[in-house]
């Protein structure tokens, strides 16, 4: 789809300069800046998941898509993104991840929601069990650990997250 998809911009006079895409096409930036392309690569730990990372206006951007069935892969998945961005000598500088972490923040939900999350969860389990049995928080701590700010709750949660 990612071919219609450009060729509807162009159609239309985007003024999109640069087109970064995963090696599974399912990570993508686009820009009206100029951007350097600094890594795109496949987690080995999943088939559809993965990042591509750029430089723009003196800022590195990556766009992922992490695991959404097992914390376990999608920790090991962050392990590797920060593997992969410290051989590129990005880690440390200016950084902003975007894309699909596949992970809940506890402080994102009324205990109401959260109730749901836990229940939708188990019912997820039992028709898949790769699928995790409860809702997990590992990577948002380990995000946390890393440095990294969520933006999303720092502004206040303004809209829907998603």
């Amino acid at each position: 789809q990612i071919v219609r998809f450009l060729s509807i911009l162009r159609s239309r006079d985007c003024p999109w300069f640069y087109c970064a895409r995963s090696p599974n096409c399912r990570s993508l930036i686009l820009s009206t800046f100029p951007v350097k392309e600094v890594a795109k690569k496949r987690f080995p730990e999943s088939r559809n998941h993965e990042f591509v990372t750029v430089k723009i206006q003196g800022f590195f951007l990556t766009c992922l898509h992490l695991n959404a069935k097992a914390e376990t892969i999608r920790l090991k998945q962050l392990a590797r993104l920060v593997r992969e961005l410290s051989d590129l000598e990005v880690w440390g500088e200016a950084h902003i991840w975007a894309g699909d972490f596949n992970s809940v923040t506890r402080k994102d939900y009324t205990e109401t929601e959260w109730t749901k999350l836990k229940e939708g969860r188990k019912d997820l389990h039992t028709k898949n069990p790769k699928y995790d049995k409860e809702s997990k928080m590992e990577v948002e701590a380990k995000m946390v650990e890393l440095g990294l700010t969520n933006c999303w709750l720092e502004t206040g949660r303004k809209g829907p997250c998603c």
